[in-house]
């Protein structure tokens, strides 16, 4: 599925498609500089103020490539840059820009940050059959080169610099730095880059220079099967069973007018591994039918609860996801004691709230809430997590995906179950659990039980009067910090499906 044809945000991503606007643009003939300070940026000095010779020869220069206050790439100390003939790079980024626009987990469903991902699949492929290792490590063979910029160089060993799409923000690594960037603003210095080393080779006969530049010219050419192949990470006879009609471009939304993620594709990409065909079918077909509501009141609050939690010491998801339903109680006048009606929150700002039924017990909510279709919540009567209780829980939990996320990791949907990355999950289960039930609230309730008895008659008080399950109540005790005699901590263990973590 990794061929050469690319594709490109038409409007956004690049300001220099043109190249005599490029020109216009920088027209010192030896530097060229672009990106933010605070994000990903580069200084490329050429070693000659005209290019001459091979395309190799006409784009030799010196490359400087910071993410943030961070230098990814240079020379020695005193040096400007890490010396090498750019139209290897030009070639790599040309072939990879599919990817790096698109293509947003890896293709084992690892999770885990890219420069672990070759050890943390090594470590899986132990206790795999040999056909089900070698099919598994192809897939990662194809897939790590398209995130890794220095994997465009041959011959040379630059430190590498992974770059992978997640909703609207681009995260990047160094061996020693993660950043999370605007994915927009990282694509629009990777065009920038390009276009200069591109500008190299205007007017060459030579032939790496044609091809080279015809491919970067060609990154904008695409066809609507293989952006699906690769925004969702499924097959083409997947893609093809997907849609009722036969048209998987026109069902999923995707066309030259929409060159973004859709919802659609948004929740496909997230069931494709946990639903089956028939089930992600019902799962589309509930976003295409969902009307496009107002969310200015949800708007006001978002912005409120981002700001406080960038405000506030947290370093861990959890703590930020805290942070921000402690904020949302008191923006909603609502004290430490007082139970929230999660759906009639969700209702006043204008979210659908539905339950369905799934034929599949791990997917417990899909939401939607883009820019055509939501915001909606389709609770899974069959999930695990959506009985009793646990559909508060749920509803919480989305919450907090749309307080928090819609600008950001998750723009366009989310599946309670699928494939999200786990920072921004674990963030969603605390916001949750602290809107549901504060900390502080269950601590004080369970703190003076001196037996297993009186902590099970207080904790049951507690689940009733906030509506929430024994796990659930169990865990924000524990999290409370408050001192608890070994028999309680003993009893509250044996209600959560986890102990050891305990």
């Amino acid at each position: 599925m990794r061929g050469i044809v690319r594709f490109q945000r038409q409007s956004k991503v690049s300001d220099f498609d043109n190249l005599d606007h490029f020109e216009h643009a920088f027209p010192d003939r030896l530097l060229v500089q672009h990106g933010p300070s605070d994000g990903l940026r580069f200084e490329l000095r050429w070693a000659e103020p005209e290019p001459s010779g091979t395309a190799a020869e006409a784009t030799r220069g010196a490359l400087a490539l910071w993410l943030g206050e961070q230098l990814a790439w240079g020379g020695a100390e005193g040096e400007p840059g890490f010396e090498w003939t750019w139209v290897e790079l030009l070639e790599h980024l040309a072939s990879s820009w599919l990817y790096l626009f698109w293509e947003q987990c890896d293709p084992l469903g690892l999770d885990v940050i890219l420069p672990a991902l070759r050890q943390r699949a090594a470590e899986r492929w132990e206790d795999q059959s040999g056909e089900r290792r070698d099919e598994e490590q192809e897939q990662l063979e194809a897939f790590l080169p398209t995130h890794d910029l220095a994997a465009g160089l041959a011959g040379a060993w630059p430190a590498s610099l992974w770059l992978l799409r997640e909703g609207n923000e681009m995260r990047a690594w160094t061996s020693t730095r993660a950043l999370r960037l605007p994915h927009a603003a990282a694509m629009s210095t990777l065009a920038a880059l390009g276009d200069a080393v591109c500008a190299r080779l205007r007017g060459m006969s030579d032939h790496r220079a044609l091809l080279a530049a015809q491919a970067w010219k060609r990154r904008g050419k695409h066809d609507a099967e293989q952006v699906i192949g690769v925004a969702t990470g499924l097959e083409q006879d997947e893609i093809e069973d997907l849609a009722p009609d036969g048209s998987a471009a026109q069902w999923l939304e995707v066309s030259h007018a929409t060159p973004d993620e859709t919802e659609l594709l948004a929740v496909a990409r997230m069931t494709r591994t946990v639903l089956g065909t028939e089930d992600v079918r019902k799962a589309l077909a509930w976003v295409r039918a969902l009307p496009r509501a107002g969310t200015e009141a949800l708007d006001s609050l978002s912005r409120g609860a981002c700001a406080e939690v960038r405000g506030q010491p947290g370093e861990t998801p959890a703590e930020k996801g805290c942070i921000a339903a402690n904020w949302l109680r008191g923006q909603i006048g609502l004290c430490a004691s007082r139970r929230v009606n999660v759906e009639r929150l969700l209702t006043s700002w204008g979210v659908q709230v539905d339950d369905r039924k799934l034929g599949n017990e791990v997917v417990d909510a899909i939401a939607a809430w883009g820019p055509r279709h939501g915001p909606a919540i389709l609770v899974n009567r069959s999930g695990v997590h959506c009985r009793g209780p646990a559909r508060r829980a749920t509803l919480a939990h989305e919450v907090g995906h749309l307080l928090l996320d819609r600008d950001r990791a998750l723009p366009l949907a989310e599946v309670l179950g699928g494939r999200v990355s786990r920072d921004v999950e674990a963030r969603a289960r605390a916001f949750a659990a602290e809107l549901l039930v504060p900390r502080s609230e269950a601590g004080q309730r369970v703190a003076g039980a001196s037996n297993r008895r009186e902590a099970e008659r207080r904790l049951q008080g507690l689940c009733r009067q906030f509506g929430v399950s024994r796990e659930l109540a169990a865990w924000q005790v524990r999290n409370s910090d408050v001192g608890l005699a070994s028999s309680v901590r003993t009893y509250l263990q044996t209600l959560v499906r986890e102990p050891w973590r305990f």
